[in-house]
Order: structure tokens, then sequence, then C-alpha cells
């Protein structure tokens, strides 16, 4: 198993939004929103992972914090499946 801390520190930054928002706190909906959008722009398996939605900025602000969150997840998922 090869360690790519670069991965990992994607990951960290995905779940200090996520954990917050678990907890109770609000979402950051602009990190956010900032986050899908540079995930699904710059990574071939995050932009195929999401080929069928609407990330659009538009569409993103439209969403709800629950689907953010639950998007933010999956993104975490994917990059982690580069890990391992």
């Amino acid at each position: 198993m090869r360690i790519d801390c670069a991965v990992y520190k994607e990951v960290d930054e995905i779940d200090h939004l996520t954990i917050r928002y678990r907890r109770g706190e609000p979402l950051d909906r602009k990190t956010a929103v900032a986050m899908i959008k540079r995930y699904t722009a710059c990574f071939d398996d995050i932009k195929a992972a999401f080929a069928d939605r609407d990330t659009s900025l538009a569409a993103l602000e439209a969403t709800d914090d629950r689907t953010l969150h639950d998007w933010l997840v999956e993104i975490r998922t994917v990059l982690m499946r580069r890990v391992f």
C-alpha cells in the first residue's frame, strides 16, 4: 500500500467541513460549493462520478445543505479509493 499524502490532505479538508456539519453546526456553504466545483473540475474520477449531476455554480448554490454534505462525502470516498 502506498501512502499518498496529497490525497490525505484533500480528504482531511473535506472531513473538517463535514464533521462540523454532522455535529450540528451550520454547513459552510461557500466552502462546500467551492470544494465541489474544484474537485469535479480537477479530477477525472470525480468528474465521472458526478457526470449525471448539475455542478454549475448556480445549481450548487441552490442545492440544500444535506445534499452538499452527501456529495462531499461521496467525493471523499472517491479520493480514498486512490489510496487503497
